[in-house]
């Protein structure tokens, strides 16, 4: 079965999650407007992509205030988009997503 980081990388034959629209949904459960579970439907998330999208989450609902919540946020938003690309050698591995956020 897939994860997350395989959905959105698009190395997966399920559909690929977007990038930009995963995490507007993450901002807004940062912000309240969203639950997980209005996530998890949304993208039709499943065994192990629940599994991570529960642990950020989790990162998210740790942090003390507004403002690092949405700094998260952005940080996962920042990985992802990376991830997307690969050949910038940077988060262009599963483990070095996991181990940015713990996953």
């Amino acid at each position: 079965m897939a994860d997350l980081i395989d959905r959105i990388q698009g190395i997966e034959p399920r559909p690929k999650i977007p990038v930009h629209q995963f995490c507007a949904a993450i901002d807004e459960y940062a912000r309240g407007n969203l639950t997980r579970a209005q996530i998890v439907a949304a993208f039709d998330l499943q065994g192990s992509e629940a599994t991570q999208a529960g642990q950020l989450a989790d990162l998210i609902d740790a942090q003390t205030t507004a403002a690092t919540k949405l700094n998260l946020v952005i940080s996962i938003e920042d990985v992802f988009v990376l991830t997307e690309q690969p050949d910038l050698g940077l988060y262009d591995t599963k483990a070095k997503i996991a181990t940015r956020f713990n996953l």
